[in-house]
């Protein structure tokens, strides 16, 4: 999967963006944001620690949702990320809880954790 394509799973479901697609003339996704009625280009977030961090702050804001992100460099640019219950939130690189995924990149590890925490269905 490529990022943009990833930004878009995040966009939809995650950020609870509607309409989201893929132009493939201009060959950009868009989508419509949550309180707006116009499509707007889908934002880096698995490319861009500042996007991505809007993900890690949307997943905050679901108060059905008590996880909390964990992120660890794992050496040789490998990065793990989950999103876990406190109690969870104690482990080491070498001993990741099942949720962890892994990505070459943290932005790109935050948007694939956001997306399991959902229950999303993504090809890393």
């Amino acid at each position: 999967m490529t990022d943009r394509e990833l930004d878009a799973l995040v966009a939809e479901h995650v950020m609870g963006w509607t309409d989201v697609h893929h132009d493939t003339e201009s060959e950009e996704w868009f989508g419509t944001p949550i309180g707006t009625n116009c499509a707007f280009p889908i934002p880096d977030h698995s490319g861009r620690i500042s996007s991505a961090w809007r993900v890690v702050e949307k997943m905050q804001e679901n108060t059905a949702n008590d996880d909390h992100l964990q992120i660890r460099h794992r050496g040789h640019g490998i990065y793990l990320a989950c999103f876990a219950p406190l109690p969870e939130m104690h482990w080491l690189p070498d001993n990741p809880p099942p949720q962890a995924v892994q990505a070459l990149t943290a932005p790109r590890a935050i948007c694939l954790a956001a997306l399991k925490a959902v229950s999303a269905e993504v090809e890393a």
